[in-house]
């Protein structure tokens, strides 16, 4: 993932992982505090022991660390054109390059389209939607539409909400 972070996102990542390669679950919960402390004074998002204790789950240190590394683009600053090149890059790409952009947009598109209920995962990957129904989604958004996704792929119409 290192390859598409920007330079600030890089040191971040390096300095969380100098942070948290001696970690572990068993340490005495004053030295987590501590450690967390430190952590969320170089993270974009803020994070807890549960997280801390558990990443090992789904991904490496690297990955975790990468993650948290993460420069969300702020939100209020994006345009349409900048959705529909996050979307793309969110559907093209593959973990763990899906993921930094996943972090990276889904904030800010949530917000530009003031989705009430459900989120940007659900509707591209709880859906199964082909590459050429991205514009389905994007059209979604504008809509605000409550959707239906079927476990072969189609939007039905309004329906329950997302939760």
């Amino acid at each position: 993932m290192k390859s598409i972070m920007t330079k600030q996102e890089i040191v971040r990542s390096e300095n969380l992982f100098r942070l948290l390669e001696g970690y572990s679950e068993d340490l005495p919960q004053e030295k987590k505090e501590y450690i967390l402390e430190q952590v969320n004074k170089v993270v974009a998002v803020h994070t807890d022991i549960d997280a801390l204790d558990n990443y090992w789950c789904s991904m490496s240190l690297n990955e975790f660390c990468d993650s948290l590394a993460i420069q969300a683009i702020e939100v209020g600053t994006i345009s349409e054109a900048e959705i529909n090149e996050g979307l793309r890059l969110i559907w093209e790409t593959e973990p763990p390059e899906q993921i930094y952009y996943l972090e990276k947009y889904t904030k800010a598109i949530e917000d530009y389209y003031k989705r009430s209920e459900g989120t940007i995962s659900d509707m591209l990957f709880w859906s199964n939607y082909g590459e050429a129904d991205i514009n389905t989604v994007i059209n979604a958004l504008k809509s605000n539409e409550e959707l239906i996704f079927e476990f072969d792929g189609n939007v039905c119409g309004k329906s329950i909400k997302l939760q």
